[in-house]
Parts: C-alpha cells; structure tokens; sequence
C-alpha cells in the first residue's frame, strides 16, 4: 500500500467540533511542518459540491468575460472570510475572495477570465430632432453589442449594460428598444439572460432617447 502524504490524509484524520461561538478541527494525525519561515499548506478538510456555471459580461468595461460558479449547499461547511486559491479543471487560475456571511443560500465564486468569449460594444449613428416650439433637443443614442464564442459547448451568459438615469426634471430619458433585456428603471440596468452555441455569435442591440432643454446641453459619453 503506497503511503499517503501528510498533506492527502490529514483531511481524512480530521473531526469538526463546533460550539456556541467557534469551530475546532481536531486532526488525529502526526505530521511535520519544517520550522523554515515559509508558509505550508495541510488540508483539513474536504468536500464537493455541485456547482452551476455562467459567463458574465459587462462590455462597458471589460470585453472579456468573467466565469462565475454558483454554489448551493455550503452553509454547513463552516467556512471562514478571507482570500481563497482558485482551481478549475486542475488549473490554478487566481484568486477569489469567499464572503460565507452573505445572506443567500447560493454562493458565487468568481473564477477568472475567459478568453474563449468576446463582446464588442459599438455606438451606432445618433439621431438629433429639435423641437423649436417646446425649446428641446432630443437625442436617439444606440448601442450593438456582438458576442462570440469560441468554445466547444452550450454557454450560458449573463450580459449587463446601462443607459443613463436622472433626477432632473428637464431631462427626460425614454427606452425605446432592449431586446427582451430586463430593465431596472431606478438604476438604468439592462440586463440579458442568453444561451450561446458553440462557435456562435449574437447581436443584441438597444436604444433610448433623451430629451433636454436646448439653451442647456447634455454631455453624453
């Protein structure tokens, strides 16, 4: 029988104790961490979860897009805040930070970049119509967004984009086309649910107008 490393079995000698106010593990195993200053790592404990994946995508910003992994089930796992190593399909692939005080009963764990998928965010041609007895300018300003994927399997995205909000009474902004995104009318937030077949590209497109008084213009980025 081939003799396991301290690091593969002290996670099978381990017992977790848990009081009113702390958690203990106990490991009935004798092991050696050399005094050497460096950090080492000794596993504890080990479990599996199942795991549901998606790609997030906020083409504002980035136009790569990021793999997110949502976790039920671990409530009963004692896990404790801080930075964790991430690895997917065997590869390390950075770091995350593990927030178990959230109140939710699905934990999400960023795992990195994508770079199988690529959003584009083009502004298309904006439209001006003035409106000389009102004394207002209205602005049709649109956006395409074109997504393309490079993997070999069903993807499941999550997109998420904004047209402005305000508080001022003299500027009005209407949604005039989303295609099926969900729209939050306090924050402006679009956001699209899709699925995405391998080597497959979409296009989503929306737009909105935005009207103001002529004598005060509006800076749009």
């Amino acid at each position: 029988m081939d003799e396991l490393s301290a690091a593969q079995s002290s996670a099978n000698y381990s017992q977790l104790i848990e009081t009113m106010t702390n958690v203990e593990f106990n490991i009935n195993l004798n092991y050696t961490i050399p005094s050497d200053g460096v950090n080492h790592l000794v596993a504890i404990k080990s479990d599996e979860l199942p795991a549901k994946y998606y790609h997030y995508l906020v083409p504002k910003l980035e136009s790569e897009a990021f793999l997110i992994a949502k976790i039920a089930g671990w409530e009963s796992l004692s896990l404790l805040p801080g930075t964790a190593n991430v690895f997917y399909e065997g590869t390390y692939v950075g770091q995350t930070v593990l927030n178990p005080s959230v109140i939710n009963d699905t934990l999400q764990l960023a795992l990195g970049r994508d770079n199988g998928l690529v959003i584009t965010r083009t502004k298309q041609p904006s439209k001006q119509n003035s409106n000389f007895l009102a004394g207002t300018i209205t602005k049709t300003v649109g956006y395409e967004l074109r997504i393309k994927s490079n993997k070999s399997k069903l993807i499941n995205l999550v997109i998420e984009d904004q047209i402005p909000v305000t508080n001022n009474k003299e500027i009005k902004i209407e949604l005039l086309e989303a295609q099926k995104a969900n729209h939050e009318l306090s924050t402006g937030l679009l956001s699209w649910t899709i699925d995405l077949k391998p080597r497959e590209w979409q296009s989503l497109k929306y737009s909105y107008n935005i009207s103001f008084d002529k004598n005060k213009p509006v800076s749009l980025n």
